[in-house]
């Protein structure tokens, strides 16, 4: 009877154990999920949602993405180029121009993406296009032209499904004052559900692969590649 108990409180103990095992894989997963989300956040959690540049003319205009109220779309997103200050100091934030984005955004920077020396607008959003339809998440490029923001480069997409995106810069060898040439670093999901970074550059209509940095990789690894 002694050794029925006995083996009795074993078993009972043996499936506490095994409980608080299962208990704890599934914490960690459960936080591991709340860090991608965190990592991956739309661009509206984000504290980049206003840029300044210097246009050719030295008119110095701010870059914004915001939300605009719509019946029509459930996601309303627009960015607007405005006036930091006009040369005479007066009409500060005048609008000058606006593009309309009705898909969620979830990221947006300002650089000169293909190197003519005027930054331009880099847009994340998440849509389908006429070449792919699945829902995914795009890359959109465009000008800034006298204050009015034109199409560059609406991407249907990259070489695999995009997570998400930065500008990088590398030294151009070729020039021979080695000025820093600005290409497009992206992480993008294997096959196999871990993640790849790439780099790309603008050539002439379109962007153009130059090489991966890593590949096989955990979110977090490649994730650190976009903020070095």
């Amino acid at each position: 009877m002694v050794g029925l108990v006995n083996d009795l409180y074993d078993i009972y103990d043996e499936h506490k154990i095994n409980t608080t095992v299962f208990l704890l894989n599934n914490m960690i997963r459960y936080l591991y999920f709340i860090v991608l989300i965190f990592l991956f956040s739309n661009c509206q959690n984000k504290d980049k949602d206003t840029f300044y540049t210097t246009l050719k003319d030295g008119q110095k205009i701010g870059i914004r993405l915001i939300k605009k109220e719509s019946k029509k779309h459930k996601y309303n997103f627009a960015i607007q180029t405005f006036l930091k200050e006009d040369k005479n100091k007066i009409k500060k934030n005048r609008i000058l121009d606006e593009w309309k984005l009705p898909y969620p955004v979830y990221n947006l920077e300002v650089a000169d993406a293909d190197n003519d020396g005027q930054d331009d607008i880099w847009v994340g959003v998440i849509k389908k296009t006429r070449f792919d339809s699945i829902l995914r998440k795009r890359l959109f490029l465009f000008k800034i032209i006298e204050g009015k923001i034109r199409p560059l480069w609406l991407g249907s997409r990259m070489s695999k499904p995009l997570v998400d995106f930065s500008p990088a810069y590398l030294i151009d060898s070729l020039n021979k004052n080695s000025t820093k040439k600005c290409i497009i670093r992206t992480v993008e999901q294997e096959k196999s559900g871990k993640f790849l970074v790439a780099n790309y550059c603008w050539k002439r209509f379109g962007i153009e692969f130059i090489n991966y940095d890593i590949r096989e990789t955990d979110s977090l690894t490649a994730r650190s590649f976009l903020e070095n």
